[in-house]
C-alpha cells in the first residue's frame, strides 16, 4: 500500500497543521490567514522533498468529542484543494481526535489519497474523554459514499489503550496485538505507532508481525530520527520540521524549509537497504 499511495517504499510524511477553522471555539474570523499559512507550509514541505502531506485541523482546540462543524469541514476541503495547486504530492486528511467519517468525506471530495484515524478499534483515553473505536461507523459510511482507493491508516497506542472490563489487562496487551486488531477487525490499510517512548527494535517487531505498512509518528528532533526510519516502513513528522518557537516567539510556528531539506538529506546518506 505504501508504494501504491506514495510511489516510495519508505515515505516521509510532513504534517500541515491548520490554524483554527470556522466553527471551532478558537476560530479568529480570518480565513485568508489560514489559507496563506497552509500555502506556505505546503510549499516548504514540497520544495524540501517530502514524500506526502498530512493535513490536520490541529489548532481547532479544545476539540469537540464527536463530529467537526460543517463550516470547518467545508473550509478544510477548500484549503486542501488550494494546496493541490502547489504540489502533486499525495495528500492525507486527519480530523479532530477521531472523526474519520468527516476525514473520509473531505478526502473523497478533494481527491486525497489517505486518511488518518485516531482510534479505529477498541477504546482509548484522551483529554477529550474516552474515545470509542469507529471501524463500524467508518465502514458503513464508506459503503454509503461508495468510496474506493483511499487508504486508511490507524493510530495504535499502548499508552492510551483502555483494558476490557473483565478481559485482558493493559499490561497483557501488546502493540502487535493492537496493530493486528486494527488490520483484521478494523480493516485498516496501515498502522501509525504513536507512543513516544518506543524503541526502534519495538517498531521493527511490529513491522515484522503484520502484513501492512507501519508508520512511526516520530516526536524526536531530526538528529535522532535515523534509527526509527530504518526500523519503520515510513514516518510522520510535525514538530521536528517546525521553526524554533524560541527564536520566532511564535506559539504556532510554521514548517521550516531548511529542516525539511535536512531530513531528506539524512535519508540520502542512509544505505539503500534501509530506506527501501
Amino acid at each position: 500500500m505504501n508504494s501504491e499511495v506514495f510511489q516510495k517504499p519508505k515515505p516521509l510524511i510532513g504534517v500541515l497543521q491548520l490554524l483554527p477553522l470556522p466553527g471551532s471555539i478558537s476560530w479568529k474570523g480570518r480565513i485568508d490567514k489560514v489559507i496563506a499559512r497552509a500555502e506556505q507550509e505546503a510549499t516548504a514541505l514540497a520544495t524540501g522533498g517530502i514524500n506526502g502531506i498530512l493535513v490536520e485541523n490541529t489548532f481547532d482546540t479544545p476539540y469537540v468529542s464527536d463530529r467537526m462543524d460543517p463550516a470547518g469541514a467545508i473550509a478544510m476541503g477548500l484549503i486542501i484543494r488550494r494546496i493541490m495547486h502547489f504540489t502533486h504530492l499525495p495528500i492525507g486528511v486527519s480530523v479532530l481526535k477521531n472523526d474519520p467519517e468527516t476525514a473520509l468525506a473531505i478526502a473523497m471530495n478533494v481527491g486525497a489519497r489517505f486518511i488518518r484515524v485516531g482510534l479505529l478499534t477498541g477504546a482509548a483515553l484522551s483529554e477529550s474523554g474516552i474515545l470509542q473505536g469507529k471501524f463500524r461507523d467508518l465502514a458503513a459510511y464508506k459503503q454509503k459514499l461508495q468510496v474506493e482507493g483511499i487508504a486508511i491508516y490507524a493510530d495504535v497506542s499502548l499508552e492510551k489503550t483502555l483494558p476490557l472490563i473483565g478481559g485482558a489487562s493493559t499490561e497483557a496487551l501488546s502493540l502487535k496485538a493492537l496493530a493486528k486488531q486494527a488490520i483484521d477487525v478494523g480493516g485498516a490499510d496501515g498502522i501509525i505507532l504513536t507512543d513516544v517512548n518506543l524503541t526502534p527494535a519495538e517498531i521493527q517487531s511490529v513491522c515484522e508481525a503484520i502484513d501492512a505498512p507501519v508508520f512511526y509518528d516520530c516526536p524526536h528532533p531530526l538528529p535522532q530520527v535515523k534509527p526509527y526510519l530504518s526500523a519503520a516502513d515510513g514516518m510522520i513528522l510535525s514538530e521536528s520540521l517546525k521553526k524554533s518557537s524560541v527564536i520566532s516567539q511564535d506559539l504556532t510556528p510554521t514548517v521550516d524549509l531548511t529542516k525539511v531539506e535536512e531530513l531528506m538529506a539524512l535519508t540520502e546518506m542512509m544505505p539503500a537497504s534501509l530506506t527501501g
